[in-house]
């Protein structure tokens, strides 16, 4: 399923509006292009949600540490999915004092079309 599957399926299950974040890619200074930056402030709550294997390589303890340090805005994370990083995760989410602001859900595979 690719992103804008996703972002449609969002849309009709949650009645959600959501944002693709696409992995970000390292160049050049030169050649960086300038990207349209969004202003969250205004909003009430940003919900931020990860749907990924909970694995080493897909690196979500670095977006749980990112997350630590918006403290000034509103925002809920919700990360869905299986995998041998899940202990870690929710370890990391205890220590820092964030379970009010994050929640991990396991993959459902089951969904009614």
């Amino acid at each position: 399923m690719n992103s804008y599957d996703l972002k449609k399926k969002i849309k009709d299950f949650l009645n959600i509006n959501s944002t693709i974040i696409y992995n970000p890619i390292f160049i050049k200074k030169k050649r960086q292009q300038k990207t349209k930056k969004k202003n969250f402030k205004n909003k009430k709550i940003i919900n931020l949600l990860n749907v990924g294997r909970l694995t080493y390589q897909k690196n979500q303890i670095l977006l749980l540490k990112a997350f630590k340090e918006l403290k000034n805005l509103n925002c809920k994370l919700t990360i869905i999915g299986n995998g041998t990083e899940e202990n870690n995760l929710k370890y990391f989410i205890k220590i820092n004092k964030l379970k009010k602001k994050i929640k991990i859900i396991k993959n459902i595979t089951n969904i009614k079309k």
